[in-house]
């Protein structure tokens, strides 16, 4: 159950700047509501921001490991795609879009790798707490999960991608993959949330 529940929580970050976690928030949220409000200048200075801030994180194996989360961030584009074929001032809306989903992603991954789980939970909690300190505490930890739960989702794809290529599934059809591969990781989903939740029942949370 240790082993479980460390590979959920994370215990030691990436070190990054700003090293205090209310500020990395607030940068965070920074980057999102430019990405969103913003595009595609705040989606590529968020992006820019992301990897200048969390240059020790190793980009080029999670951009791979995001595996079928790419046909999300190019949902935008494919659907413009669809014949007949649109003008190129109707494909950079879309091409902006996707980039402003990437954006999003990275820095969600900044904000979950450089920061623990008791960082998330504190911050999440004092802002709660004009809700009362029951819903502070059920809402500040079911946040951290959240933002805990993305990175091993993300690694339990990559991994379930791996083992369907050895058994033969082509990885190069996205669509084929992702019918025959879908039920393991939502098994290992459902695994995952039951321990976790054997886990905090047995720390009394």
């Amino acid at each position: 159950m240790a082993v479980l529940t460390a590979r959920l929580f994370r215990f030691h970050a990436v070190p990054t700047w700003p090293q205090r976690f209310g500020a990395r928030l607030v940068i965070y949220v920074a980057m999102t509501l430019g990405a969103w409000l913003l595009p595609p200048w705040g989606a590529l200075i968020a992006l820019a921001a992301v990897f200048a801030l969390g240059w020790r994180i190793h980009w080029g194996p999670w951009l791979r490991s995001l595996g079928w989360l790419w046909l999300f961030i190019l949902a935008p584009l494919l659907a413009a795609l669809v014949p007949p074929l649109p003008s190129k001032a109707e494909l950079l809306p879309a091409a902006y879009r996707c980039l402003t989903f990437l954006a999003l992603l990275s820095a969600s991954q900044w904000l979950s790798a450089s920061s623990t789980v008791y960082e998330i939970r504190a911050a999440l909690s004092m802002l709660f707490r004009p809700f009362g300190r029951r819903v502070a505490n059920f809402l500040s930890l079911g946040g951290a999960l959240a933002l805990c739960f993305i990175p091993w989702v993300l690694e339990q794809m990559d991994a379930v991608r791996q083992a369907g290529e050895l058994r033969g599934v082509p990885s190069r059809k996205p669509l084929l993959a992702l019918r025959a591969l879908s039920i393991p990781v939502f098994v290992r989903m459902i695994e995952k949330a039951r321990h976790t939740a054997e886990a905090l029942e047995l720390r009394g949370q």
